[in-house]
């Protein structure tokens, strides 16, 4: 395919014939620190010789994705973005990349709505002007502004070096900055951020970028301080007293025997789960487990549902449900759309009723052990989804929409976005510096008390620090 000779409304123009014209912007006023150098860093991580050039002000009316293995950067041998005059973005500036190139000049402003930057060297000799927010991912390479950077909220964590300065900008600040040049904990993060805005001890990024475009503000009004919760009356009676609303959904459905029902849910997986190693969607990630619970049980009963049923109250997937022994059911099966009214609450560590739904899933707050939960559309929980221990596997094939995705030793994969505050062992670890004093048992230094969480929501009250 032959090179584009416009992209975005810019010109590609090779970087020997845009030469004098850097070496003029490089000494232009005000000068900023190691600029020369910066101007030149392509050299060393590139033989990508092509310049998309923008004359005069410039509007992109969307957002603007830069990375190093982007297609159109690779087929036009792009080392460097430059605007001669300013230069607007209506949506988001995106480089997701560790790649030191290509590098962004703007001899004029530059105005965003939000920004994610990586390994880019960002030069501006005018404002840096954020709608919303400038959040550094990977080891972002340096940013200079001549003028003055405007945004609700700016994360500097890019490092002096013997070679170069870090982050400059020679004109004020506004907005809060968070500064990560020494490396921020999640700790840190909680206590100044909303928890929507977090996930894997960092920033959700996808919420981030949502409530900047919104105009939202993802930081707490008052810095949060390390909180000792005292136990109260209210919470311990819970606590020894928790009420679980459950149904007894059998007479919403069928029971059928499992070696007919899991040729039905091997047909529906293949269907709704392509095979696409480039997504990590694989159906056998789904099958194995299905598989695995029913040809396990095969004289016990599958209580089929069918798609668009409604549970009214919660839904308890032990071993000990009344309806569960009385039945013999180890599986339910729903062809379609599954909404319970209440929660979904599974306690046992060493197994449980498999819920298999082949539509989507909604629910008040589920609180799920050693029971599988497989859900092939998406799952929206009003309040949180909790997996614990490691014998059942949770399973979602489109989004997971919740309050919090929280995973204690336990295996949860979400094939599409997860839209909520996400934390689990393998990313974050340390529990203690992200919930509060109160969740934990005082004998129990690594996990809360997974009661305790469901106690706190049921209750109304924060679970994070």
């Amino acid at each position: 395919m032959p090179a584009e000779t416009t992209l975005f409304g810019g010109q590609l123009t090779s970087i020997k014939q845009l030469r004098d014209r850097l070496d003029k912007l490089a000494k232009k006023q005000p000068k900023l620190p190691d600029v020369d150098k910066l101007l030149t860093i392509y050299k060393h991580h590139t033989k990508f010789d092509q310049v998309l050039v923008f004359e005069g002000d410039t509007i992109i009316d969307d957002d603007l994705v830069i990375d190093a293995d982007q297609s159109w950067v690779k087929r036009n041998k792009i080392c460097a973005l430059v605007c001669f005059g300013d230069l607007t973005i209506k949506g988001d500036l995106i480089n997701n990349d560790e790649a030191f190139w290509p590098l962004l000049v703007v001899e004029g402003n530059l105005k965003v709505c939000n920004m994610l930057k990586g390994g880019l060297p960002l030069i501006i000799w005018g404002d840096l002007t954020a709608t919303g927010y400038i959040i550094p991912e990977y080891n972002d390479g340096p940013i200079r502004v001549g003028g003055d950077l405007n945004s609700a909220g700016y994360v500097p964590r890019c490092k002096d070096r013997k070679e170069a300065k870090g982050h400059v900008v020679l004109g004020k600040v506004s907005g809060l900055v968070l500064d990560a040049r020494n490396d921020l904990s999640a700790d840190d993060l909680h206590r100044v951020v909303v928890p929507d805005a977090m996930n894997y001890g960092w920033f959700n990024l996808y919420t981030v970028f949502e409530y900047g475009r919104e105009g939202k503000s993802i930081w707490r009004e008052t810095p949060l301080e390390k909180r000792v919760v005292e136990q109260d009356e209210e919470l311990e009676n819970f606590l020894a007293n928790p009420t679980i609303e459950s149904t007894d959904p059998t007479a919403s459905g069928s029971l059928e025997k499992p070696d007919t029902v899991l040729s039905v849910i091997e047909e529906v997986i293949k269907e709704k789960i392509k095979f696409d190693p480039d997504n990590y969607s694989y159906p056998e990630n789904f099958a194995e487990f299905a598989r695995a619970q029913l040809k396990q049980y095969p004289k016990d009963k599958v209580l089929v549902l069918p798609g668009g049923t409604t549970i009214e109250d919660g839904l308890t997937l032990d071993w000990e449900e009344d309806w569960v022994e009385r039945e013999n059911v180890i599986a339910i099966f729903c062809q379609g759309d599954l909404t319970v009214k209440g929660d979904i609450i599974n306690r046992t560590l060493e197994g449980g009723v498999m819920l298999f739904v082949a539509g989507d899933l909604e629910a008040e707050n589920i609180i799920k052990a050693g029971a599988t939960l497989m859900v092939l559309g998406n799952l929206r929980a009003r309040g949180i989804v909790v997996g614990e221990y490691n014998d059942g596997v949770t399973r979602i094939g489109g989004d997971l929409e919740a309050e919090a995705f929280l995973l204690f030793d336990h295996d949860g994969f979400v094939r599409g976005d997860i839209r909520a505050t996400y934390n689990n062992d393998h990313e974050d670890g340390d529990w203690r510096s992200l919930l509060l004093p109160g969740l934990f048992d005082e004998d129990e230094e690594d996990y809360p008390n997974i009661g305790r969480i469901w106690a706190f929501k049921k209750l109304g009250r924060e679970i994070f620090i």
